[in-house]
């Protein structure tokens, strides 16, 4: 739901908070390793992060293969 802005002065404390706590998440992060550390991407600095755990195999990807070769 989309809720009417209540003033600037409430959006920009609002604003505030929420890059406050964000930023405090990725000091954490950065700090214990789980953010994966900051690297160098095309001269400029790139806080790395690690990817995803890879996904079980769907259950219907075993019936669908077979029907894909013949086509």
């Amino acid at each position: 739901m989309i809720r009417r802005p209540g003033g600037a002065e409430g959006f920009m404390t609002g604003l505030k908070e929420r890059l406050t706590q964000g930023l405090a998440r990725l000091s954490v992060a950065l700090a214990d390793g789980s953010a994966g550390g900051v690297t160098t991407g095309k001269g400029e600095p790139w806080i790395a992060v690690s990817g995803p755990e890879p996904l079980d195999e769907a259950t219907g990807l075993a019936a669908l293969l077979p029907c894909r070769a013949c086509r």
